[in-house]
């Protein structure tokens, strides 16, 4: 039975992330940690507060529910349950920022899970959640997602569907939860606990019956699909992938598992091309997908910034350009892969755009030497495609060109005819570029030159966001402090972390 608990810790982490704390990990938090690791003293200035002195309860509980009679375990559990969900998100965030910056040790709903009694105690639990009477609003939701936590613990999948159902009709009820972000969590964490195909189809079926009636402008996540071939088999797969190719809003769907699927719903894709509402973006996810991206592209040309889809569709839809421009490099269609490479990077302010994800799928198939060579003559070429840098400088020591890449960037940077505006956002990359080659003395040095530099003000398309020398500039304070940590230089410490502090001011 104990096989059960991290299931249950599964469902609440993935249902109350709009009633716990977010876990954060912000410059803050990193500070604290980096100053700990310095041996900083740290203080906690929020014992005394609602939430901290919970924190201790729940602590003082943890070492005392072994001893307890199986129902008073139970009902001071709840009893704790009860005054954590009181807390304001604020107040919670307070106690998991002041405490603790590791992300496995936040204050959170899980804390709560960390300390349930003992199994002994498990079926006493279930009999006192289920005598709650179910409250309203938030705290319902509360309610359901302890039901379902109890079911879990006794083994009772049929009740734990009964409850995933009553949760999914609550979640309908209070608009302020995230529902697209609940419901494909809900289900694989069903599905792995009791994987029969009649429930895997029927809530699958459920989910996107909804998602076909729904009136949202843009789900917030693509709708997620589970291994439909093998559950099923391909005729009725077929039928329920065509629907959800012909979703209404959003941007299609993505198949985390099952590879019969994702070939399924591309050939479908591109037969159907012409019948689709909105792109698949999530499932141009293989080397092979470089007939469906074109017909993507040719269906749903580039929109401009301001459209409503943009956002929501800006992540998958790159990781797909990633795939698609490894897939014509697999093809030995370099031409076509310069060409669309140059062409996306106009597009998209003469800068942006990266392959990382598809990189770690071509590296399965032993083609990743292809890649570098492509890139070091795309970058030779287009320096100002600083996106690909990142890619280019971490693809080196894999294929063993460490010093090759090197050579490429330090003629990118004494290059004349390099533009003055784009010069500081290619020598950013020297640092990581000399660390990735294990040259650390070297790429300290550069980080510090970088961190010490004076910012300079971007022209519009000089570089993305993330990758301009302002942001990088305290992502690398971070990093000299850590490089010190482990190489035990006190003198990277104190530079590093001087630098974050002044940067978080």
């Amino acid at each position: 039975m104990k096989n059960f608990l991290p299931l249950a810790a599964s469902f609440a982490l993935a249902f109350l992330t709009t009633v716990s704390a977010q876990e954060y990990q912000g410059a803050p938090a990193i500070l604290k940690r980096l100053a700990e690791l310095a041996k900083e003293p740290s203080v906690d200035p929020l014992a005394a507060t609602p939430a901290g002195t919970l924190r201790k309860d729940l602590e003082r509980f943890r070492g005392d529910a072994a001893a307890l009679p199986p129902d008073e375990a139970a009902v001071r559990w709840l009893a704790l349950v009860d005054r954590f969900t009181a807390l304001s998100r604020n107040e919670v965030d307070a106690v998991s920022w002041a405490r603790s910056p590791n992300r496995e040790d936040q204050f959170n709903f899980k804390t709560l899970l960390v300390t349930l009694p003992p199994p002994a105690a498990w079926d006493a639990l279930a009999k006192a959640v289920e005598a709650r009477l179910k409250a309203t609003g938030a705290n319902g939701v509360i309610d359901d997602v302890l039901r379902l936590i109890a079911h879990t613990l006794v083994n009772a999948p049929e009740a734990r569907w009964k409850d995933a159902a009553a949760l999914r009709a609550t979640l309908k009820k209070e608009r302020g939860f995230e529902m697209d972000n609940v419901l494909p969590n809900l289900s694989q964490a069903l599905l792995q606990a009791d994987p029969d195909p009649k429930h895997a189809i029927a809530d699958f079926e459920g989910r996107l019956a909804a998602r076909e009636s729904s009136t949202a402008e843009t789900p917030r996540i693509s709708l997620a699909i589970p291994d439909l071939v093998t559950l099923a088999g391909e005729t009725a797969a077929a039928k329920l992938l065509q629907r959800a190719l012909l979703l209404p809003h959003g941007s299609g769907f993505d198949i985390a598992h099952g590879e019969a699927t994702k070939k399924l719903a591309r050939q479908l894709a591109l037969k159907m091309a012409a019948q689709l509402k909105r792109p698949p973006w999530g499932i141009i996810d293989s080397l092979d997908s470089v007939a469906l991206f074109a017909a993507m592209e040719k269906r749903f040309p580039a929109r401009m910034d301001d459209d409503p889809y943009a956002s929501y569709e800006s992540e998958v839809r790159t990781i797909a350009n990633g795939y698609n421009l490894l897939g014509l490099i697999a093809a030995k269609r370099t031409t076509d892969a310069l060409k669309f490479a140059v062409a996306l990077g106009e597009r998209r302010g003469g800068h942006g755009f990266s392959v990382s994800v598809a990189i770690s799928t071509l590296a399965r198939g032993g083609q990743t030497r292809e890649v570098f060579a492509f890139l070091n003559d795309l970058l030779s070429q287009h320096p100002e495609m600083n996106g690909l840098w990142r890619d280019f400088i971490e693809l080196a020591p894999q294929v063993g060109e460490s010093e090759k890449m090197l050579a490429t960037l330090r003629s990118t940077l004494a290059s004349e005819n390099l533009p003055e505006h784009i010069r500081p956002n290619i020598r950013q990359f020297l640092g990581p570029a000399l660390l990735a080659a294990d040259q650390i003395e070297d790429g300290v040095k550069e980080l510090l030159v970088v961190i010490n530099a004076q910012p300079q003000r971007q022209p519009l398309g000089g570089a993305s966001r993330d990758n301009s020398p302002g942001n990088q500039r305290e992502v690398f304070a971070f990093q000299v402090a850590r490089i010190g940590k482990l190489m035990q230089r006190q003198d990277w410490i104190d530079a590093g972390l001087a630098a974050a502090r002044k940067f978080s001011e």
